[in-house]
């Protein structure tokens, strides 16, 4: 590897990796991850969860889902070079990730155009059923530790939907979540790198407007959710609607539990594989994750929330995700997310520049 010109310590084209590959997922674009040069040719990935995420990360599962989001970016964006990402994983409990790279001969990735192309959909998607061809080309994509779940049909569709906009109560209806959605999202804005832009929200502008005034205070949200049945709407726009008008969903399931920190690593490499194949066949996506948090949070006796009612109501639809799934599929579901065939986002999350992602210690 060329060792002329170096940025941050690191040689132009291991940091042309790295401008790759800082485009992938993290939840409500937080970027859970900095980097440290060990060398000119090596780096080390420090995971670093930002306090944005709150009640979405109690347990990191959905903070080290977006570090394997962000490993697997690596590896892929490493092929433009021929190389080979080397991942150290010894130290995944302490967020601590040494990468090295072989000189492999690789031939480049057919995912790498994509890394930066692929983003979420947030708005209703055509129903067109996605082909038996394109479901095989996804379901290969996430390597035999890996399965995926299809539901598909507008009945199946439906009761799915009814199941998301349920889950969206306790969402939109709880106080631990109102900090997170008053700091993750940009309002008046189409693009952020640092947050969700208002403008890729689902729902009509009127209604957004009344959402920018409710998010001044905790006071105005539980007004509205109180006396004017505030998250009712919402919930249409945002979860039935789009996961009627919508290819299929798809649920990533692990074929094993997921006990350990470097098991959630691998289900977030899998993921990213499934979401940059699905951008590769011209199709949109959008995650639905709030269900497998608030599932893991009941399965765990979590207090996530100091509502005990909206607990008991997230744990009572955690058997209803399990029967609708199986509850073999739904215990080791890693990710959630809805495909289909639309016009891209207009407006998106874009990311921090690489210079702001760099630490020189711990």
């Amino acid at each position: 590897m060329a060792t002329e010109t170096r940025t941050q310590g690191v040689t132009p084209e291991l940091a042309a990796v790295l401008e790759r590959a800082r485009w992938a997922p993290s939840g409500d674009n937080t970027q859970p991850w900095r980097f440290r040069a060990l060398g000119a040719d090596e780096i080390e990935v420090l995971y670093r969860p930002s306090d944005a995420l709150g009640v979405f990360n109690l347990d990191h599962f959905a903070g080290h889902l977006a570090m394997g989001a962000l490993l697997e970016s690596i590896d892929i964006a490493a092929s433009m070079h021929g190389w080979r990402a080397v991942i150290a994983t010894d130290h995944a409990g302490e967020g601590r990730f040494p990468i090295g790279f072989e000189a492999a001969g690789r031939a480049a990735s057919p995912l790498l155009p994509f890394l930066q192309e692929r983003a979420t959909q947030r708005r209703p998607l055509s129903p067109k059923r996605l082909t038996g061809a394109q479901k095989r080309i996804l379901e290969a994509s996430v390597g035999a530790a890996f399965s995926v779940e299809w539901v598909e049909g507008a009945g199946a569709k439906a009761r799915l939907g009814v199941l998301l906009a349920r889950v969206d109560k306790v969402r939109l209806t709880i106080p631990e979540t109102f900090a997170v959605h008053r700091d993750t999202v940009a309002w008046g804005a189409r693009f952020s790198e640092d947050r969700i832009p208002d403008a890729a929200i689902a729902v009509d502008p009127l209604l957004l407007r009344v959402m920018r005034w409710a998010m001044q205070s905790w006071s105005r949200v539980h007004f509205l959710n109180r006396y004017l049945w505030g998250h009712g709407l919402p919930r249409v726009e945002m979860d039935l609607l789009p996961s009627l008008f919508c290819g299929a969903h798809a649920l990533l399931v692990s074929q094993t539990p997921m006990s350990s920190v470097g098991d959630v690593i691998a289900g977030g490499r899998a993921m990213q594989r499934l979401w940059l194949t699905a951008a590769s066949l011209g199709l949109q996506a959008q995650p639905e994750m709030a269900p497998v948090i608030f599932s893991r949070y009941a399965a765990g006796a979590t207090a996530f929330t100091e509502v005990a009612e909206q607990r008991l109501y997230a744990a009572a639809l955690s058997g209803r995700f399990a029967d609708f799934f199986g509850a073999g599929n739904w215990t080791q579901a890693t990710f959630l997310m809805r495909f289909g065939f639309g016009a891209p986002a207009q407006s998106r999350s874009l990311r921090k520049p690489l210079s702001d992602l760099w630490i020189s210690d711990e």
